[in-house]
């Protein structure tokens, strides 16, 4: 089915009021022009909002990992545009996933069940163990949505129309003010994403991801067949990576972070080693560079919204924190950070 380009780029979703008692599969209420009531539920209310809210994620996710479908998504991002072809298919209880990317140097990544392998014209295959090909769609929509509700409250906002399809609005809000919030449409049909939106605490839009055409399958696709067929190489370390050299620790992390990888290895810019750690809640994450050699400056801000990098100067050495979470809570990062040999 083709979701028309100009509607679903144009889409500021049509949400009716929230309904208590709207669970996946139940039949939408009326369409309504009308802004969602500004109103102060009782715990009870928002208890119960959570609980139908958490099922929706929860037949999101189960959509997005046992189904078979394909989707062509585009990704709205600091005023650059990137294309994908994202296939799913589950064979003899494995799942199978492919993502392209439709613009720039050709470049894909293939998952058989947890072998991930990396396909572009300037490099060999390769091939790493990890459950997950960190892809455009969130780690936490995928695996663990329960996870979320520590350091997220979910709100069930309502149903709207998004390229004439009708969808379940669901609205993922940071309990605190170190990571951004989220904004979800899913088909109330299939539960598959229609849009999904990352929201700054000004509620400003900063990242936008949108499904612009959808192949539901009864089965996995002929291609998709074919993926598991092919022979890719066998996982082993990535390259040009080691253990983290000591050069410091990182002793503040807002709360829900948990270590992804951490590595040492070399800059491909700069040319030079630091030690490099990888952070994550599901929907955020943290990378934290320790880099001996001098920088410039004291302090370094680069702030664009989505994508946010903050450098401090320790006596020399300095100390990157990039990611996807408001630049205060990267500051507060990379701030706490104690290099070997002192604190900074």
């Amino acid at each position: 089915m083709m979701f028309p380009w100009l509607v679903l780029a144009a889409v500021t979703a049509t949400t009716v009021p929230a309904n208590q008692g709207v669970t996946p599969g139940s039949q939408p209420q009326a369409e309504s022009a009308q802004a969602l009531p500004q109103h102060n539920p009782s715990s009870q209310d928002a208890e119960q909002n959570q609980a139908q809210a958490l099922q929706w994620l929860d037949a999101l996710s189960h959509a997005l990992t046992n189904d078979d479908y394909v989707l062509s998504l585009v990704k709205v991002q600091e005023g650059r545009v990137q294309p994908f072809r994202y296939e799913h298919g589950v064979i003899d209880g494995e799942q199978i996933e492919h993502l392209v990317f439709l613009n720039g140097p050709p470049r894909e990544v293939v998952r058989k069940g947890d072998v991930v392998t990396l396909l572009d014209m300037d490099h060999a295959p390769f091939s790493y163990k990890a459950d997950s090909i960190r892809g455009p769609i969130p780690d936490a929509l995928l695996t663990a949505p329960a996870d979320l509700v520590d350091h997220y409250n979910l709100v069930l906002a309502g149903v709207s129309r998004v390229a004439g399809h009708p969808a379940q609005l669901l609205r993922i809000v940071p309990k605190d003010n170190y990571r951004h919030g989220f904004w979800i449409w899913i088909d109330r049909d299939n539960h598959l994403p229609l849009r999904v939106d990352r929201v700054a605490q000004n509620a400003e839009v900063i990242e936008q991801l949108m499904v612009v055409d959808m192949d539901k399958l009864d089965a996995p696709s002929d291609h998709i067949q074919r993926v598991a067929k092919a022979q890719f190489p066998a996982p082993s370390a990535l390259p040009s990576q080691g253990s983290p050299q000591a050069l410091g620790k990182v002793n503040w992390l807002p709360p829900g972070f948990h270590p992804v990888t951490a590595n040492y290895h070399r800059l491909a810019l700069l040319g030079e080693g630091v030690d490099y750690w990888l952070y994550s809640d599901g929907l955020a994450e943290i990378a934290v560079y320790i880099n001996p050699s001098a920088p410039r400056q004291e302090l370094t801000i680069h702030q664009n919204g989505f994508f946010n990098l903050v450098g401090i100067n320790h006596g020399g050495t300095e100390v990157m924190a990039v990611g996807t979470v408001p630049t205060a809570a990267l500051e507060r990062v990379a701030r706490q950070v104690s290099l070997t040999g002192g604190q900074p």
